[in-house]
């Protein structure tokens, strides 16, 4: 019988939810018609052993031991080693619904797809939510409806609620681009994009989401700017390769870029402190190009910007270090000032 789809888990020291993860993997309804690629990217924990036991007890998974070389890496060695007729990816430490995968499967036979996919469940320190798409369910759409809301949108950049046909992937040698630090899922979905044009979305919630502050998050960076510019240009390709003019990708993407930038001015905030922080600050606000990317977009942005965001993205294009954490002390402190009062509203 014909492979449906090879699942593709990297791992890096996930021991806390990985026996999770797999038993979610090992009670998919369509299992014994998928391989498991559970690629160990160099963990130093109990994850190796965790992965040879499943490897040893199920024939359908392999495990592939590897130096570290990060995530995208490792998701490419199991795209080296996939032979089903979809590719699906997984993270270590979420969770399959157990017919997730025979319903992406069915959907894409059903509508000739080339890329389906579902909602999902995403749990936070804050709660849990589900979200879902505003496409037609259960019938194919074509892809300008899904680049259109990805301009706009940040919360289907990820690959792990999707199925991959892989025959275009194998065809274009479609990768992940190994060392890049941010994008480097959505940067797959539109190389994959541009060579597909039937999609299919199913409905319903199949993934759960767990987020897990990792090392690589809390870790400081270099160039923060730097970061953030190579990611625009590399949308800014990759829009265009999908028939995006360059003013409506301005246009488009602007309250998404406007908030990256504030996002990151509060990252930064909240990991330096003393003059390493004014540094980092000063760095960040005085990248030209950065700057450029702030001007082109924040009018368009404007209007959907919070007072928060507001505030922060004001300080950087004034260049306004010292203001910036002045900015955030006093947000901290009204905001504080507004739990206590809700506090004691509820004695």
């Amino acid at each position: 019988m014909e492979t449906a789809v090879s699942l593709i888990v990297p791992i890096y020291n996930a021991e806390t939810y990985l026996t999770a993860c797999l038993d979610s993997v090992t009670a998919q309804t369509l299992f014994q018609r998928t391989q498991v690629l559970l690629v160990d990217d160099g963990s130093t924990d109990a994850s190796p052993q965790i992965c040879d036991v499943y490897a040893q007890k199920y024939p359908n998974i392999e495990a592939l031991h590897r130096k570290n070389a990060g995530v995208s890496a490792a998701r490419n060695a199991g795209l080296e080693h996939a032979v089903g007729k979809y590719v699906a990816f997984a993270d270590a430490d979420d969770l399959l619904w157990p017919q997730m995968l025979e319903r992406l499967f069915e959907a894409a036979e059903a509508s000739h797809a080339q890329l389906s996919f579902c909602a999902f469940r995403c749990g936070t320190a804050d709660g849990e939510q589900t979200k879902g798409f505003p496409f037609p369910g259960n019938e194919p759409f074509g892809r300008e409806k899904l680049v259109r809301y990805m301009l706009a949108h940040e919360d289907a950049n990820a690959l792990w609620n999707k199925l991959f046909l892989r025959a275009p992937i194998a065809e274009h040698s479609i990768r992940m681009t190994v060392g890049r630090r941010l994008g480097e899922d959505r940067e797959f979905i539109l190389r994959f994009l541009a060579v597909c044009d039937t999609l299919c979305y199913v409905p319903q919630e199949l993934y759960y989401y767990r987020y897990v502050e990792s090392g690589a998050i809390r870790r400081p960076q270099k160039n923060y700017a730097r970061t953030l510019t190579t990611q625009y240009a590399s949308d800014r390709t990759r829009f265009a390769a999908l028939g995006i003019r360059d003013g409506d990708f301005i246009e488009g993407g602007a309250l998404c870029y406007c908030r990256r930038i504030a996002a990151t001015i509060d990252l930064i905030c909240r990991t330096f402190s003393g003059m390493p922080r004014l540094d980092m600050l000063r760095s960040f606000y005085a990248d030209e190009r950065l700057q450029h990317i702030l001007r082109a977009v924040l009018r368009a942005a404007k209007k959907n910007l919070n007072r928060y965001e507001r505030g922060l993205l004001r300080c950087m294009r004034l260049r306004l270090t010292l203001a910036t954490r002045l900015w955030m002390r006093l947000l901290t402190v009204r905001m504080n000032a507004h739990q206590r009062a809700q506090e004691g509203g509820r004695a």
